[in-house]
């Protein structure tokens, strides 16, 4: 045990972390800065230029120290689904060799260290505490969290022996601040648990308090205000959508209220239970105006599926499923740009709101005779600009030199080119005026001044989505491609 000590002391202990998601790469990055030689493996070949990683549970081979990082997500039986560990400890069991260190890290009920990993790993002939080591050490990964980090977040820990408990502080000891070692694996298994039932039953608590709330018109965030400035005794939780994140099931939840009736209900169960009767359903959402959280109606509801869905994970395991196609803001060599999903590299940086941004609702104009105004003299002159209320003959004075001018009168409108060289003479706002193309069949106007409101943010969704630009003969035309039972985005954008 003395040469395993000095290994691990001089960090020329070979390390391998099973399960590369968001607790285990990152704590596979952090043991490797510190010096150690790491290996992470995952069922998913993981592309990371920092860290050396595969499939293949053959390097357990030269592994001094293992670090089980395996998901446990609920069943639908609300159990934990141990399947995950059970297949990575079978091919731990076939690679297990003397003076190895198995750590697991994962959440879990009290007693799985002792009543599943232990008896496995003795199976194989070798004894816990002399042939090899085993210990429990709970995750504290909070993803994106600027102040605690992996470093100076407290490290809890138990072995099944003293001297596994010796060995799991050292080498935690070599690249986390503080280690905390307790008396069993049960204690350490049951602390995670205790940190997870406090977040989520206080979570709960505030969100029930504010629907209570609501009901009384008592102000749930200025009562939060108050009760945090006692400095002992209390910890504050503000309303949300629930106790989501990393350590739940993939289905998402929304709290929704339907004839006054309030649960909490995946998404998927939602639009099977509820699509024909939206107009009596509410979701928990965000108020920008009032900033509170408030319940409101859901004025579109539909459900699609997509074959060219991806996955992207980020290093904090923040994940999208989106097309590839979708395009995406990505922080590269120190600029903002665009690119497709498919086209994102590890080198990119993804944006992600840390918190609930702060929009001022002031109406936002768009000009569009400003924007054509800067494209060519021949696109201009196809156009014309016409009152949406009253009429040009008042200013006949000012074109009565144009032979058209009978034209203009007769048909209320002018040339784009000859109105914005009267502009000034005339005063007409921008806001009554609509700027028309083509002919017959081929006749299309628009405002020239178009509000950037939720209508017009959704309809350029919608292009980013499913839209594109064709060329018919000299014409250029915007589409949009869905499918004939898509009728509520149909009607949608006729609407709009």
């Amino acid at each position: 045990m003395q040469k395993f000590k000095q290994k691990i002391q001089s960090k020329k202990a070979v390390v391998a972390v099973v399960g590369l998601g968001y607790v285990g790469l990152p704590l596979a990055h952090a043991i490797k800065k510190a010096g150690f030689e790491v290996v992470g493996i995952d069922i998913k070949k993981i592309q990371d230029k920092f860290l050396r990683t595969t499939t293949s549970y053959e390097v357990l081979k030269k592994a001094d120290i293992v670090i089980i990082c395996l998901p446990t997500p609920l069943t639908k039986h609300k159990e934990p689904d141990m399947s995950y560990i059970k297949a990575g400890l079978e091919e731990i069991k076939k690679h297990l060799q003397k003076n190895q260190l198995i750590i697991l890290e994962s959440t879990t009920y009290p007693g799985t260290t002792e009543e599943l990993l232990l008896p496995a790993l003795e199976s194989t002939g070798l004894k816990v505490g002399q042939d090899f080591y085993l210990a429990y050490s709970p995750e504290r990964i909070d993803p994106g969290n600027q102040k605690f980090n992996l470093k100076n977040t407290p490290k809890v820990i138990a072995g099944v022996t003293k001297i596994c408990t010796n060995l799991t502080k050292l080498f935690y000891e070599q690249f986390i601040d503080q280690v905390v070692p307790v008396s069993s694996p049960k204690v350490a298994e049951t602390a995670k648990l205790l940190e997870n039932i406090f977040r989520i039953v206080n979570i709960s608590m505030i969100n029930e308090l504010a629907l209570l709330c609501g009901k009384m018109d008592i102000d749930i965030w200025e009562v939060i205000e108050a009760a945090k400035t006692k400095p002992f005794g209390f910890m504050p939780f503000y309303p949300s959508a629930g106790a989501g994140g990393h350590c739940l099931e993939k289905h998402q939840k929304i709290f929704i209220k339907h004839n006054n009736n309030y649960s909490l209900a995946p998404i998927y169960k939602i639009y099977q239970q509820f699509k024909d009767t939206l107009e009596h359903l509410q979701v928990l959402s965000y108020n920008q105006k009032t900033q509170k959280a408030e319940f409101n109606r859901i004025t579109l509801f539909a459900r699609r599926s997509a074959d060219d869905l991806m996955s992207i994970r980020t290093y904090y395991n923040h994940q999208l499923k989106i097309t590839s196609k979708h395009p995406v803001f990505v922080y590269t060599n120190k600029a903002l740009k665009i690119k497709f999903a498919q086209d994102i590299k590890t080198e990119d940086s993804l944006i992600f709101s840390a918190s609930i941004p702060q929009i001022s609702l002031k109406t936002i104009k768009l000009d569009v005779i400003d924007i054509i105004k800067t494209f060519a003299p021949d696109f201009i002159k196809k156009i014309r600009a016409k009152p949406k209320n009253g009429h040009f003959k008042h200013f006949k004075k000012y074109f009565t030199a144009n032979k058209n001018k009978h034209d203009y009168l007769r048909y209320n409108y002018l040339p784009l080119k000859i109105y914005l060289d009267l502009e000034k003479q005339i005063k007409w706002p921008r806001e009554n005026l609509k700027l028309a193309t083509g002919n017959g069949p081929s006749y299309n106007e628009i405002s020239a001044i178009i509000n950037l409101d939720k209508d017009f943010c959704r309809l350029i969704g919608y292009y980013l989505s499913e839209g594109c630009l064709t060329s018919d003969s000299k014409t250029r035309r915007i589409r949009f491609t869905f499918h004939t039972d898509e009728q509520a985005y149909i009607n949608d954008i006729k609407n709009i």
